[in-house]
């Protein structure tokens, strides 16, 4: 009987504690719930923070790529307007430079078109052939007026301005015409010559002056007749 009671006794203490054994293992298993659930909370937090942290870099680096480029465009912007002052102060540099180097037209001669002319009297001085002519003027660091068909528009000036002021070029204007055709239709023939011998590359330079390129050689000549020589020659 006594026996019975002690199992007894010892059985409703350990019912107790096992009760609160369960007790606190369900606190315990709920606390861990709660934690796992804040676990995941914090770790969803964090997966956003990451992202906005990546694109946070993102922005900045494509910022920086913008500033990178608006520096070099700055960068280029300067060098060119240094290369711009650099030119405008060369061509000012070189203005002035011609400003001093051009002189007026010495005393007596006529400016027309860049170029001083001078009219000797009609009736004044003997007449000189045309070759005279052009010696006279070489004297004075100077060449004698030819126009050729190609500058009509000057040529038409130039007697204007002769017959306005009672001069001319050369004994007088129609001599001037004159010679000019005479001597433009031979290098006309001169022309003609050339390229019938197969030879086209030339250029005429008047008054005197042919300048003619042969089996890759240059040849000048100062007359028709020495091109014409020439022609025969080949």
């Amino acid at each position: 009987m006594a026996t019975v009671i002690g199992l007894c006794v010892s059985y409703k203490g350990l019912s107790e504690e096992h009760i609160v054994l369960s007790q606190n293992s369900s606190e315990t298993n709920g606390n861990m719930e709660q934690l796992k659930a804040n676990h995941d909370l914090l770790t969803a937090d964090l997966m956003k923070l990451q992202s906005s942290f990546q694109e946070a870099v993102r922005a900045k680096d494509s910022m920086q790529l913008v500033r990178n480029r608006e520096r070099q465009g700055k960068e280029l912007l300067q060098r060119q307007k240094e290369a711009l002052v650099n030119e405008e102060t060369q061509l000012r540099t070189r203005i002035t430079a011609l400003e001093k180097s051009c002189e007026r037209c010495p005393v007596g001669w006529e400016l027309l078109r860049s170029s001083c002319y001078f009219f000797p009297p009609t009736e004044s001085g003997p007449k000189l052939s045309w070759h005279r002519s052009r010696e006279e003027c070489k004297k004075s660091g100077a060449d004698l007026a030819v126009i050729d068909s190609q500058e009509k528009q000057d040529k038409e000036r130039v007697l204007k301005a002769a017959r306005t002021k009672g001069k001319v070029l050369y004994n007088n204007v129609q001599d001037l015409s004159a010679g000019v055709h005479r001597m433009q239709r031979g290098y006309d023939e001169v022309r003609k010559k050339l390229r019938n011998k197969g030879i086209h590359k030339h250029r005429i330079i008047f008054p005197a002056r042919v300048l003619v390129t042969h089996n890759e050689r240059s040849h000048t000549f100062q007359t028709p007749a020495e091109v014409d020589k020439f022609v025969q020659s080949l």
